[in-house]
């Protein structure tokens, strides 16, 4: 591949997750076999390791089972950044000045 040092891992791991989204859901894909996207996967993995380790994967990933989600780590759930409005704050009523003057947003003289 032909690609410069600072890209090729980018495109090299985005070529192992499609290969793999293909060999654990076959329709992503339906002119490529399950055994090709499983073959070309394992290869990756195999010819770039680090990547393949930085990412989490691993060969047997290309093949379904229902123990490969136990070894992730939770993940935490994000804070709330005071940027962020907090709930409830956004009341429609309040923000609304039709509802303000009680006049349902007709114009009165």
């Amino acid at each position: 591949m032909r690609a410069r040092p600072e890209i090729r891992p980018h495109l090299i791991a985005h070529r192992m997750k499609r290969w793999l989204d293909i060999a654990r859901w076959p329709i992503m894909d339906v002119k490529v076999p399950t055994w090709r996207a499983r073959r070309n996967y394992r290869a990756l993995v195999r010819k770039y390791p680090e990547i393949a380790e930085r990412l989490g994967y691993s060969e047997a990933l290309s093949f379904p089972s229902p123990l490969h989600d136990l070894r992730r780590p939770a993940v935490p759930h994000p804070q709330v950044s005071s940027q962020e409005f907090p709930v409830g704050s956004l009341d429609i009523d309040a923000a609304d000045p039709a509802h303000e003057s009680g006049g349902g947003g007709c114009v009165t003289e």
